[in-house]
């Protein structure tokens, strides 16, 4: 009965191994990037770099990346703060973004520079006198589609 046990085990046991290993796809549309964040309490905002570590260039859509000024359009959907105390989304968008079918282009070893204001928020010093704060991100790149020519 035992030696029936660990053979039936051993099938098992290899199956999940097996689940685990990732797939490998020469057409992957998988993007491969590295998205740092950096809190930087004396300008009162987060410094973000998106970096592709693709091969391929890789797109997010513009209106999920800050603009100029420190905002964002896409609001609670991709940004959040979380405290010791509670978790804080930006305002609601004042403009709403228009541009179907556009995309923020990254070449294949550069990056993206932006920031997000602490205002976006709430009130800055207030999110600055918290002894814990992190932003978090959900913004998940993708391979470019080719362009038609």
């Amino acid at each position: 009965m035992k030696p029936l046990l660990c053979v039936a085990i051993f099938p098992l046991a290899a199956a999940v191994i097996a689940a685990g290993q990732p797939k490998q796809s020469a057409d992957s549309s998988v993007a491969h990037y590295k998205l740092e964040i950096t809190d930087e309490p004396d300008k009162l905002r987060f410094a973000l770099l998106l970096v592709s570590l693709d091969k391929r260039d890789i797109c997010i859509d513009p209106s999920a990346w800050p603009d100029a000024q420190g905002k964002t359009q896409t609001g609670k959907y991709v940004y959040s703060i979380v405290t010791e105390r509670e978790t804080l989304f930006p305002h609601d968008p004042t403009i709403e973004a228009d541009c179907f079918g556009c995309e923020t282009r990254i070449k294949p070893g550069e990056s993206l520079k932006g920031f997000i204001h602490y205002s976006e928020f709430g009130d800055a010093q207030i999110i600055r006198s918290r002894s814990k704060r992190a932003l978090k991100v959900d913004i998940v790149p993708a391979v470019c589609h080719q362009k038609k020519r």
